[in-house]
């Protein structure tokens, strides 16, 4: 029984020291514009006219442009104040234009780093101009980038800046946007980078309050109770009296998950009824849902299968929640819910409702995705068509130069005509030099390019590969798992219609092999996108591997040497999909009834070593035309900068040495990120 986690918006609200509170009061408006009239420092009173600017931006656009204006006159002309200004124009149009407000950001950074402009308050600036360039992209459900722009950007500069006391925030943001893509052990690891920092930062309770809550949800979610249970009890003397906000609301919501979790359904139930009508008094709807659902779980697993199926039957129906993803559980719930129940038409029907639903949600992501790539592609090409722009114009500029330098020497007269000849002579020499040194240059230059860029293509086939096994396995589980599921459900309901032993034992054969069916068929989507790789690392993904093929004439013996989770994701992943690939050929191919798995670890380097005693092969033949299975290895092997050693001949079984070399940045879950 799945449960799911509504997203709230969270990262949108989210406020850092170096925003500008909201100008809700019209006293302090009343004081900028004292500040702005009389105050005798120019730079304050730009700065008050930059802030009525942004008050004024979603109530009056013309005195926003207005009080835009007077900032700039008030200014001055200074590298950072132009990308002060830059950076409020984007803040006055963040709502009504968004793409005007976009190119401001990209203006203002601009200014602020071809310049060089390192002090606290340019880095301060520049970490408030990635914040609000990532809002822009969240709107726009850019996820990706926006995690990428906290990481490489905001959190880097709000460090340079000093604003220490800030970094909680952003990490509890960069996990609430994880958790919103359901990556929730990503989203753990910088939800626990903001609990550690909370010791040593001086943040506010409501902050404090917020990370522990996010930190409960996200514990309870992985199964890690304990620690779940330790932030729980932290909560509520941060909330105190406030039992009518939506701090101790979202305390009520984690309070029901959490007994959920450790199957307490009485104490769930409590939670759920004050939490509903808490929700219900702040007419906060989704939160509302959320805890109908929490109900409708606590019931299911009480077996009380119809006041379940009431619960969630009307949010099935007519929910308040605008996500696909919640949809789609509560039809795939509803539908177990009512196989549970027996009534196989109305579960085959939500089972139905549900895959519609799935095949639409699949096809909008693939045309997005396709959206995007084109996007990258056209702007690529604009960068591409910008650098030659400014080749030829450099080209020109030297060329116009050496013409000048050319005339003025024919200008000397034959009176120094010696003098220019030795000159001449010398300057030929050293040009000669330089051109023979700039040509080694470029060729070195175009060696590496030529390098790096098969190095991308590589990992781009490589990650293209994962990304089609995950797809796939995902079509397997969710697209042909449901169907066949709906084959078994509609055969169950034609059995229990029909007079015992009318059908004799046919029928339950064929029910015993779709069993049978959609068990092989979830093996098949777990082999391609291996679950215990991600939960459990490499070695526990690698062991149980050869014990998938040991059986009955087949022995792999798994032989591991101080392996450790350090290395990058990536490089994890090329490793098992090597052994998968050497295990298959082996069995195969190769006839082998005794392999030898060896794999050993130091620090970046990784060695994998598998030996068997099959029939082997005639390498020649094997050099003029590689199998599909064998150039995929090389390509990895390649990418990683590594070494392949096959050494096999006829009758004398095979043996395959691989070290690797891991260059992208490592796994490391107590290294803060950024």
């Amino acid at each position: 029984m799945k449960r799911f986690v509504f997203i709230l918006g969270t990262f949108a609200s989210l406020t850092m020291a170096y925003s500008q509170p909201p100008l809700e009061s019209r006293k302090l408006v009343d004081s900028l514009e004292n500040a702005l009239a009389t105050h005798p420092s120019d730079s304050l009173r730009s700065r008050a006219a930059y802030h009525l600017a942004e008050y004024w931006a979603d109530q009056d656009s013309n005195k926003a442009k207005g009080y835009l204006e007077k900032g700039w006159k008030l200014a001055g002309r200074s590298h950072y104040m132009r990308a002060c200004h830059l950076y409020y124009v984007g803040k006055v149009y963040l709502t009504t234009a968004p793409e005007k407000s976009e190119q401001a950001f990209l203006d203002a950074d601009s200014i602020l780093n071809v310049h060089k402009l390192t002090f606290k308050t340019a880095y301060t600036l520049r970490a408030a101009i990635w914040y609000n360039y990532a809002v822009l992209l969240q709107r726009k459900d850019d996820t990706e980038s926006v995690i990428r722009i906290f990481l490489e950007k905001v959190i880097p500069y709000t460090r340079s800046a000093g604003l220490y006391n800030e970094l909680p925030r952003m990490y509890l943001s960069i996990g609430s946007l994880f958790a919103n893509e359901s990556e929730y052990e990503k989203a753990g690891i910088h939800i626990g980078h903001a609990l550690s920092m909370l010791d040593s930062a001086e943040v506010r309770d409501v902050l404090r309050l917020s990370i522990y809550i996010a930190a409960v949800d996200n514990f309870a979610i992985r199964g890690r109770l304990d620690e779940a249970e330790k932030y729980h009890k932290k909560v509520p003397a941060l909330i105190g009296d406030n039992l009518e906000s939506l701090y101790y609301l979202r305390h009520l919501l984690n309070e029901a998950r959490l007994r959920i979790e450790q199957k307490s359904y009485g104490n769930a139930l409590v939670a759920i009824n004050r939490g509903s009508a808490l929700a219900a008094q702040l007419k906060d709807s989704l939160t509302q849902e959320s805890f109908l659902h929490e109900k409708f779980r606590a019931l299911y697993f009480l077996n009380r299968y119809k006041e379940a199926r009431d619960v969630l039957l009307p949010l099935a129906e007519a929910g308040h929640t605008p996500f696909s993803r919640t949809k789609m559980i509560y039809y795939r719930n509803l539908s177990e819910t009512y196989e549970k129940l027996g009534d196989f038409n109305e579960a085959y029907r939500w089972l139905k409702t549900y895959s519609t639903v799935a095949d639409s949600l699949n096809e909008a992501r693939l045309t997005e995705k396709i959206y995007q790539m084109e996007a990258k592609f056209q702007h690529a090409e604009s960068q591409h068509e910008i650098a030659l722009l400014k080749a030829k114009k450099t080209e020109a500029e030297w060329e116009a130069k050496m013409n000048r330098i050319f005339t003025w020497g024919l200008c000397l007269g034959c009176a120094a005509l010696l003098v220019i000849a030795c000159i001449s002579a010398a300057y030929y020499r050293k040009e000669k030099r330089l051109g023979e040194q700039m040509a080694i240059n470029h060729e070195q230059q175009v060696k590496e390019l030529e390098q790096n860029k098969q190095l991308a293509v590589t990992k781009a086939l490589l990650d293209g590969e994962e990304r089609e096994r995950k797809r796939i396995a995902r079509d397997l589980h969710d697209g042909l798992g449901g169907m066949l599921a709906a084959v078994k459900i509609n055969l169950s309901g034609w059995a229990a219609s029909l007079p015992e032993k009318s059908f004799g034992t046919g029928l339950d054969n064929v029910i015993r092999q779709l069993d049978s069916s959609v068990a092989e068929l979830r093996r098949t989507a777990r082999n391609m996108m291996p679950e215990a790789l991600f939960k459990f690392g490499l070695e526990a993904a690698l062991r149980d591997q050869c014990d998938a093929y040991t059986r009955a004439g087949i022995n792999v013996d798994f032989q591991p040497f101080d392996l450790t989770n350090t290395n990058s994701r990536p490089l994890q992943i090329t490793v098992y999909r090597i052994v998968q690939e050497l295990l298959s050929n082996a069995v195969r191919h190769g006839k082998a009834t005794n392999i030898v798995v060896q794999c050993s670890q130091n620090e970046r380097d990784f060695i994998i070593a598998v030996e068997d005693n099959g029939i082997g092969f005639d390498k020649t033949k094997l050099e003029k035309n590689d199998g599909i299975g064998l150039s995929t290895i090389k390509s990895r092997v390649s990418y990683y900068l590594g070494k392949l050693e096959l050494i096999s001949a006829p009758g004398e079984g095979t043996t395959v040495h691989i070290e690797l070399h891991d260059h992208e940045e490592g796994f490391d879950p107590n290294r803060i990120s950024g």
